[in-house]
């Protein structure tokens, strides 16, 4: 049985203020062409679902497979769904 996404499960015609995540782990030309093309898509999701981008939260050249790894941008945007802003 497949999964079901979140963008799955919003009906249309509710308006909807998301925020875009994009994070990659090791950037070693610091060029961010991996964490552009993240937005890039993300971007084109919400314009096709009619979805308001209310932020960008960016935690470029970041691992997250250690705990003691600190990703500012993913606390912002926890914080930001926490207080209903997205």
């Amino acid at each position: 049985m497949r999964g079901v996404s979140l963008a799955e499960t919003i009906p249309p015609s509710a308006p909807v203020s998301v925020g875009i995540y994009c994070r990659i782990s090791s950037d070693d030309r610091r060029d961010e062409l991996g964490v552009k093309r993240q937005e890039h898509n993300c971007r084109a999701l919400a314009d096709t679902k009619g979805w308001s981008v209310a932020d960008i939260y960016v935690d470029n050249d970041r691992s997250a497979s250690k705990e003691t790894t600190k990703r500012p941008e993913f606390d912002r945007l926890v914080a930001d769904v926490a207080a209903h802003r997205i």
